[in-house]
């Protein structure tokens, strides 16, 4: 319920030189691009959060560093308190994107074990062992030991999505989904559990968005065009396709629907 003045009080307690400090716009001063005001305005609004809730601490991701020390600084203005900040590291690549929805490998606590098995085998190779540390309960001395005995990049990765399964889910989950990867994506067989689906319309498309393996029928011709549907092991080459009952949808290796 700020109104304008409380706004340009708030705004005079940071100055122009403290803001530009943070990495992001540095960076972008060096590069030659732009910062828009309301960029210099979200620090604000953020580090206001802490001064309106009165808090104690503050934790999130490391990228939120330079956001929760300006609450610390106005929690010790306006309430004239300490605030303690905890940051903690965040799972990213080595271009430094982050794991999430955007990159389709978030792996969610609603997932299954086979999907949650899946998303972490497509993480990229050098997220691997920020996986371990910040995914499992594995003590950091047998990460490392894991780190220098196991040579081959793809069976450190199933070692850490049979981990992060089981510490979400169990070990006998974990175990379930391990198996049914190696069948499935090493052999190349179809899974033994697959969903069915008796869907709405024969048409591919519909079975593709109501069998929930595209969010879309945009997406579901995309698929298609660049060759990523099959029914029956067979590659779909157009969006008038048919389907019928016992027919196998799949979407590139991992996801799969059978027709009722």
């Amino acid at each position: 319920k700020m109104n304008m003045e409380g706004m340009l009080d708030l705004s005079s307690n940071i100055t122009v030189d403290q803001l530009l400090q943070r990495d992001m716009f540095e960076k972008r001063r060096v590069e030659g691009k732009p910062i828009y005001l309301h960029e210099f305005l979200y620090p604000l609004m953020q580090g206001y959060d802490s001064v309106a809730m009165n808090v104690d601490g503050e934790i999130g991701g490391n990228d939120q560093t330079f956001n929760m020390l300006v609450g610390r600084d106005l929690q010790k203005i306006y309430n004239k308190k300490e605030k303690f900040v905890l940051t903690t590291k965040l799972l990213v690549d080595a271009g430094g994107k982050k794991m999430g929805k955007t990159e389709g490998n978030m792996v969610a606590f609603s997932d299954t074990p086979e999907d949650m098995f899946g998303k972490v085998m497509s993480w990229t190779d050098d997220m691997i062992m920020n996986g371990f540390e910040l995914c499992t309960t594995l003590p950091m001395e047998e990460i490392k030991k894991l780190e220098i005995e196991i040579k081959n990049p793809r069976d450190l990765k199933l070692k850490l999505a049979f981990e992060v399964v089981k510490t979400f889910l169990g070990e006998k989950d974990a175990q379930k989904a391990q198996n049914n990867f190696v069948k499935t994506f090493s052999k190349k067989e179809i899974p033994d559990e697959i969903p069915e689906l008796k869907p709405s319309s024969p048409d591919v498309i519909t079975v593709l968005v109501e069998g929930k393996i595209c969010k879309s029928k945009s997406e579901a011709r995309q698929v298609i065009a660049q060759g990523g549907v099959k029914i029956n092991d067979k590659k779909v080459e157009t969006i008038d396709e048919k389907v019928k009952s016992g027919d196998i949808v799949q979407k590139g290796s991992r996801f799969f629907v059978k027709i009722k």
